[in-house]
């Protein structure tokens, strides 16, 4: 805490070269293929271990100066309400000894470890899904302890998605843990069943269309979460209480960058949702990320019935799950970039364009708060 803003050029920079480097291998058209040649597999090691100094010194916002005090301090304090962070993080805390660079070692490295692994699984480790993790999740890295809930949930569908019942328990088992790791997590942990619902246009349209009548049914029925004692004992239950009766203290903010940031997020992801949606009808994504391409989308329309619903803090808690969703649609990309099925030439530059301004317009503006904040 207390560094010069100009030291945010040092993430600024590592993302640069990340982006630089993962688009230089999209260009030349050998992001499709596995990584095979010794050149690609010093490559990917090159990445992750960018991406690691990323996660491991921060110098912007986000929430890594309160976990600095949380991991160096406040982890010894049993006020839940005090801190609002999961206790798993409590419990690192104490096994590194308080020591803050030991802690974030141990939650983003093994986030990263995770999705080293899934993307593995998924035959999916190439240029391409690095791309878009660059794009789409990496910024995200050193300032907030989901990345690590994400990537367990992700591993977590890629077991449920094998054949054998065994790892289909384990699956499920890494995704309830993700919880542990962000409480948020419950919803799509709650939408699991809903992954075998095949989602075609004809039941996209009726869900559409449905919405005016479920939103005046999440009216009636949305108070009655906050008389369930057994859930506003929990953690969710407590970080609810706290987005709806200090609705205007988290607020997303009202000014033009911000603004166009939050446009411009919403453009991004509701793109990537529905190309991704596209490639699943055409067949060309595997299952588990057919799974995980579904969650999403029931994801980000239980986030509009709170966007849109008389809950106070509604826009907030919605945009938190929102925000969410990037980081388990990223895994798409490689399954869908360049086929002439999803999309056409000129919508692909689109696409991609947007997704590179979104995350430019970010970094734009952590180094500009930095600089204000100075």
């Amino acid at each position: 805490m207390g560094h010069p803003w100009w030291y945010i050029l040092y993430n600024v920079a590592i993302w640069a070269v990340c982006f630089l480097f993962t688009y230089s291998k999209v260009r030349n058209g050998r992001a499709e293929s596995l990584i095979t040649t010794r050149d690609d597999k010093r490559g990917i090691k090159f990445l992750f271990v960018l991406f690691l100094m990323y996660s491991l010194f921060t110098f912007f916002g986000g929430d890594n100066a309160r976990y600095e005090y949380f991991a160096t301090e406040d982890y010894l304090d049993t006020s839940r309400d005090f801190r609002g962070i999961e206790p798993l993080y409590a419990f690192i805390a104490g096994f590194v000894g308080g020591n803050f660079l030991l802690w974030k070692l141990v939650v983003y490295g093994v986030a990263l470890l995770t999705t080293y692994l899934t993307l593995k699984r998924l035959n999916a480790l190439n240029f391409v899904s690095l791309f878009a993790f660059t794009l789409y999740a990496l910024v995200s890295y050193g300032t907030t302890r989901g990345v690590l809930a994400y990537s367990i949930y992700l591993l977590g569908i890629t077991f449920i998605s094998s054949p054998k019942f065994i790892l289909k328990l384990l699956g499920v088992l890494f995704a309830i843990v993700s919880i542990s790791a962000h409480s948020s997590m419950m919803l799509p942990v709650f939408l699991l069943p809903l992954m075998f619902l095949k989602l075609d246009r004809g039941k996209i349209w009726i869900m559409i269309l449905m919405f005016p009548l479920l939103l005046l049914l999440f009216n009636q029925l949305y108070p009655y979460l906050f008389t369930n004692q057994d859930l506003l004992d929990t953690q969710t239950g407590y970080k609810l209480g706290v987005y709806t009766e200090e609705a205007d203290t988290v607020g997303t903010g009202s000014s033009l960058l911000l603004s166009l940031r939050l446009v411009l997020d919403y453009v991004a992801i509701i793109m990537g949702l529905y190309y991704s949606l596209k490639a699943d009808s055409k067949g060309l994504l595997p299952k588990a990320v057919t799974y995980s391409v579904r969650i999403v989308f029931f994801v980000f329309y239980v986030a509009m019935l709170i966007r849109f619903s008389n809950m106070q803090g509604g826009e907030f808690i919605s945009t938190r799950y929102v925000t969410l969703i990037p980081f388990l649609l990223y895994v798409s990309w490689p399954f869908m970039l360049n086929k002439k099925s999803v999309f056409t030439k000129q919508s692909q530059n689109i696409f991609v364009a947007i997704s590179i301004l979104n995350t430019a317009v970010l970094l734009f503006m952590l180094t500009y708060y930095s600089y204000l904040g100075r």
